[in-house]
């Protein structure tokens, strides 16, 4: 592998884990310091600001990358053409918002809070992390990340120490490490980047407004079946509920990150794999190892649920536990069923992806609608599974029409093993801390996957530390 593009990744997956621990450690924190309200209120204007960016990006990181990585010569063009358009729809999406927010009488702290996150979004309008994707230098942007992630993680941590913290101080800490991040990019882009300059094309802004059009659809729908459930929350329910609930999906996404991190690997594999026997076989393998994974996560999380909210969190986060044990399905399906998805990307089939998310987002709307006036955040549980389910098996049902496989998931003994890890678990939780009960669940589980032949772990560490198999 190109020594470059290979210390890019290192950089990008540590950039990523910086901002998996900081995000987790920042919820920690706000959500015992601010109290369930105030840490429902932080969350909705972050939700909030995660659907500004999708609308102000509007799809253009990816297609702006696929542009300059075949011609860099129009850098000017498409640099122009990408910031009138981000800046213009960050404009609309300000003006939008703020006139939503005084029609539904949002109290002050609320709507200085989500407009001091708006702010934030704008700066992001000006990012220019596609271009350094574009130059190879995303090694750079990934340290600029990463400086950001713990500038912001530090300044929420002073701000809780000295109990000064609260929702628009944080907010604002946040902002401010949103503009330091974009100012660092332009100030190392002189090295490699051409001299910037605004040139307005309208032909060429058409174009590539139509172009990026379906990259923006898709992010779109993947945030409104991901991200709606908070949202619709607070509108329906309120402010508490939305603490809660998103005390569970926070600690849930964290795990889906880390788990996710094997698609890097899968999608480059699978895109260079033509050979339609090689590739399913390749698909029974990963979906196979990812099961070995995942089923033991999701049935560890639901019988230690109780151990985990209350090792983070505080006593009035315990209403947490059932929405944690029902959104951590979502490790299992998400694991396996993205597997399908990353295929589809693999082999071109984009436009069954973007239906797959197109359904998801539209089932976890209509069951948001229907389920939390009844239960609440239990009810936006549910129907964030039921969308993740839709999502993957809509991918695997194109995936049996395009390759038609043979193979069966066979995860039958994986899932009996992992029962049974959740009895041992159970049992030791009576008399031990969660350290404890997880590596005993843990050595359990390796063992019995040895005894039932599920895997052989002997070989696994031969060939890891280049031993011989004999």
């Amino acid at each position: 592998m190109n020594v470059t593009r290979f210390s890019n990744i290192i950089w990008i997956v540590i950039s990523n884990l910086v901002l998996l621990l900081a995000n987790f450690g920042v919820s920690i924190l706000l959500a015992n310091y601010l109290g369930v309200r105030d840490f429902g209120i932080f969350m909705l204007a972050y939700t909030v600001f995660n659907y500004l960016i999708v609308f102000n990006n509007f799809g253009l990181k990816k297609y702006v990358v696929a542009k300059l990585s075949s011609n860099q010569l129009n850098f000017n063009e498409v640099y122009s053409s990408s910031v009138i358009i981000r800046v213009c729809l960050s404009f609309v999406a300000g003006i939008i918002l703020y006139i939503i927010l005084d029609l539904f009488n949002v109290d002050t702290s609320k709507k200085t809070s989500i407009m001091i996150f708006f702010i934030a979004s704008f700066f992001i309008a000006f990012d220019l992390q596609a271009f350094y994707d574009s130059y190879e230098k995303s090694k750079n942007d990934s340290m600029f990340l990463i400086i950001r992630n713990m500038l912001y993680f530090t300044s929420t941590l002073l701000l809780v120490y000295i109990d000064k913290a609260n929702i628009i101080k944080v907010s604002l800490a946040f902002s401010i490490s949103t503009f330091l991040y974009v100012f660092m990019q332009y100030f190392y882009a002189k090295k490699f980047i051409p001299k910037l300059k605004i040139m307005f094309n309208y032909k060429h802004l058409k174009l590539i407004f139509i172009g990026a059009f379906p990259l923006f659809w898709a992010e779109l729908m993947i945030n409104i079946y991901d991200k709606a459930d908070i949202i619709m929350l607070s509108i329906l329910k309120g402010d508490q509920e939305v603490g809660i609930y998103s005390v569970a999906a926070r600690l849930v996404a964290a795990i889906i990150l880390l788990v996710g991190a094997a698609y890097r690997i899968i999608l480059p594999t699978l895109s260079r794999e033509e050979n339609l026997t090689q590739r399913n076989e390749y698909i029974e393998n990963a979906v196979k190892y990812l099961g070995i994974i995942t089923i033991p996560l999701t049935v560890g999380g639901i019988v230690t649920a109780d151990q985990i909210i209350s090792i983070f969190f505080s006593d009035e986060y315990h209403n947490s536990i059932l929405p944690f044990q029902i959104l951590i399905l979502n490790v299992l399906i998400v694991g396996i069923g993205s597997v399908f998805g990353t295929l589809l990307l693999a082999i071109g089939e984009i436009k069954y992806y973007t239906l797959a998310i197109t359904f998801g987002a539209i089932i976890n709307t209509i069951g948001n609608l229907i389920l939390i006036p009844k239960f609440s955040y239990i009810g936006a549980s549910f129907s964030t599974v039921i969308a993740q389910l839709v999502v993957s098996g809509v991918g695997f049902w194109v995936y049996k029409r395009v390759c038609n496989p043979k193979f069966k998931l066979n995860l039958g003994k994986v899932l009996f093993i992992s029962l049974l890890m959740g009895g041992v678990a159970i049992s030791t939780s009576l008399i031990s801390n969660l350290l404890v009960v997880v590596f005993v669940s843990m050595v359990f589980y390796l063992l019995f996957l040895q005894i039932f032949k599920v895997i052989n772990i002997k070989g696994i560490l031969n060939t890891a530390f280049g031993g011989s198999k004999n």
